[in-house]
């Protein structure tokens, strides 16, 4: 035929000899013309194939490649499952030889499936052998030739096959269920459960194998310790065609080893179960051989069973034992609860002692509140009081409210040093104490000031404004006969913070009636939320004499200490009002003696009157005891951040001065860096 004519003679190759250049040529251009003629059969036998005449465009094929024996697409046309059923068995014949010259596993594969379809095994096992035989680890070959062997001469021809394949290749769950099934089929449960086991950890939720493990299981150990998978089984939903003759096998073994076991309710439940999936006669005989015994037992006298009285003296001696444990085991609890109570007991005595020393610590220990937070005044060392009165200073310069050093930071620095060592504090010669009057007899203490500080922007507005009674001096009058209330709750916030300080805008408004209405808070610089809503219920309670019209006031109070001059405080808050760099400019005339520029940061200030020699040789460095509380500060200046605060007989380390403060390099030992001033400590010995 002309097509196996052409396909001989596509093999036929010729002794390869050296050619020339120009012979070279010719041959790459004979090369060319080919493929073109093949590429000419190919869409012909595309043409053919497409009008269903299969037996020509297998000829067209052959004789395209033939021509161009190593062109993909000619291979690709012959090398497909449809053609080569369409022209079987020919096409088979025709391109085994071509495969076999190929060794193409693939090719082969292909043929061998084309085979197996057609029914011809012995052809198929034929080729597989010979790709097998080319390539002994190809678990695709030996896959399907385990599957043609199984069709050709049964299962058992097919297990060493499989066995092959897991060898090769262990993860073939196909080879693995077939040799699983195989022995399970055989009665050989104890070589089929391995495989299962493993399928089962790879596939949980594969039911056919969950339940072909459970069989396994109960043919080599019994039911127990898989009462739970059991019942899980039991209550499966929706079960497979393959599924249901599983399952039902598996409740009729359950159900004879319990009827075995003599466990009749457990087997009569499993066989019903397996009765209602698959009703058979089997079942029947099973269900009833547990109807039977079940009525032998109720009607077997008690009196004829020789272990009766010792079963009894038994369970007598079992509730006794139960008796006796449980009582136990309540007397246990209950010391256990009063272990459990005294403890308690103990950790809240522990807790309300700690409260207690704490509470004491803060009434006899000086606390510190922020007196900068809030753009309030800022705290100063008593030294460096007295240092700004001799500057002529009646406000501290911005700097320092604006740096925030004071803020709850200051206040949790105070509480958590170290309470003062009660011995005498070592104090400079220079410095004297100036005894105190002894206060009269049945005088009351001052208990600190509140005053209408009318300076920082007293304002009443509305429709009663022009009335008599509603101008500010008459507002002023009314308001300061109030006073004395709000005093009495400050000296009762004081009582637990003395340096309590700060000022309050009230806003509210005065009805026709004289009642007071709407009343809030337009500014607030004072540091204790009790005293300021103590303050709004007791404005809510004044009374103004009745006029035509409301209005509404603006009205600012201060809340200071008896030892601050409350001019001092409104020159101060004055001073915060103004623009920052009017602020700058009263600042830096503030700190210097003649009102000219500040010097900058750690330059000496010569005042009048100080030997500065003189200061520094009563100042020579060495360890300092604090005489008095007093910022440390960044930098040697009143105007500086402060870095923490230092109570009285603290010990700090100096190693030098420069202008009115000492440099300071630790603080009760631990390494800190700053300046503090020269008046607020005493010098105890020098450092080694």
């Amino acid at each position: 035929m002309p097509g196996e004519l052409a396909f001989q003679a596509g093999f036929d190759h010729a002794e390869e000899v050296p050619l020339g250049r120009g012979q070279a040529q010719e041959t790459e251009g004979a090369a060319r013309e080919a493929l073109q003629r093949a590429d000419a059969g190919l869409r012909a036998g595309k043409a053919r194939e497409a009008a269903a005449d299969y037996e020509a465009a297998l000829d067209t094929y052959l004789t395209a490649w033939a021509r161009a024996e190593e062109d993909p697409q000619a291979a690709a046309a012959l090398l497909r499952e449809e053609v080569l059923l369409k022209t079987y068995p020919r096409s088979v014949e025709q391109l085994a030889p071509l495969v076999a010259r190929r060794q193409d596993a693939s090719a082969w594969r292909l043929l061998a499936r084309v085979c197996e379809a057609k029914g011809d095994y012995d052809r198929a096992l034929a080729l597989l052998t010979d790709a097998i035989r080319a390539y002994p680890r190809d678990v695709a070959s030996l896959s399907i030739l385990a599957r043609v062997s199984e069709k050709r001469d049964g299962a058992a021809a097919a297990v060493t096959w499989h066995q092959r394949v897991l060898e090769v290749n262990p993860k073939v769950r196909a080879s693995r269920f077939f040799l699983a099934r195989w022995y399970y089929a055989r009665g050989q449960y104890g070589e089929a459960l391995p495989h299962l086991e493993r399928l089962f950890l790879t596939e949980r939720h594969n039911r056919v194998c969950e339940l072909y493990w459970l069989l396994a299981n109960v043919h080599c150990y019994g039911v127990q310790g898989l009462e739970k998978r059991l019942a899980a089984v039991r209550h499966w939903q929706d079960l497979k065609a393959d599924e249901v003759p599983l399952v039902h096998e598996l409740f009729t073994l359950v159900g004879k080893q319990r009827l075995e076991e003599g466990e009749l309710g457990l087997a009569e439940r499993s066989l019903l179960h397996a009765y209602r999936l698959v009703p058979s006669q089997e079942g029947e005989k099973l269900l009833a051989e547990v109807g039977e015994r079940k009525n032998d037992l109720a009607q077997r006298p008690h009196e004829s069973d020789p272990l009766l009285g010792e079963r009894r003296q038994a369970a007598t001696d079992l509730d006794a034992f139960i008796l006796s444990w449980a009582t136990m085991l309540r007397e246990e609890d209950r010391r256990k609860r009063l272990t459990l109570m005294k403890r308690i007991g103990l950790v809240a005595g522990v807790l309300l002692l700690g409260a207690g020393v704490i509470w004491a610590s803060r009434q006899f220990q000086p606390t510190w509140q922020s007196l900068a937070s809030r753009e309030q005044i800022p705290f100063f060392g008593r030294g460096e009081r007295a240092a700004a009165s001799e500057k002529g200073m009646t406000f501290p310069p911005p700097s320092v409210a604006e740096s925030g050093a004071y803020g709850e930071a200051a206040r949790e620095q105070s509480l958590t040093s170290p309470p003062p060592v009660h011995e005498r504090p070592v104090r400079p010669e220079a410095e004297e104490e100036t005894p105190q009057a002894p206060q009269p007899y049945g005088e009351e203490p001052d208990r600190g000031k509140v005053v209408a500080a009318v300076e920082l922007g007293m304002h009443v507005s509305g429709r009663g404004a022009k009335n008599p009674q509603r101008s500010p001096a008459a507002i002023q009058q009314a308001v300061e006969a109030y006073l004395p209330e709000l005093q009495g709750a400050y000296a009762h916030a004081r009582a637990t913070d003395p340096l309590l300080l700060g000022s309050l805008v009230l806003d509210f408004t005065v009805e026709a009636s004289g009642q007071v209405a709407r009343v809030r808070l337009q500014s607030a610089k004072l540091d204790d939320r009790a005293l300021r809503e103590a303050v709004l219920a007791q404005v809510r309670t004044w009374r103004f004499p009745q006029a035509s019209g409301a209005v509404r006031v603006s009205f600012p109070l201060l809340f200071v200490p008896p030892e601050v001059d409350a001019a001092s405080v409104v020159t101060w808050e004055k001073y915060t009002a103004l623009p920052k760099a009017e602020r700058e400019k009263l600042s830096q005339a503030a700190n210097t003696p003649d009102g000219g520029p500040m010097p900058q940061g750690g330059q000496d200030v010569k005042r009048p009157g100080i030997d500065r020699q003189k200061l520094a040789a009563m100042n020579p460095p060495g360890i300092y005891r604090v005489i008095a509380a007093t910022p440390l500060r960044s930098e040697p200046r009143a105007d500086a951040q402060v870095l923490r605060f230092l109570q009285p007989r603290m010990r700090v380390t100096v190693t030098g001065m420069r202008a009115d403060y000492l440099e300071v390099r630790s603080v009760e030992g631990n390494p800190t860096s700053g300046y503090v001033y020269w008046g607020d400590v005493a010098f105890v010995y020098k450092a080694g």
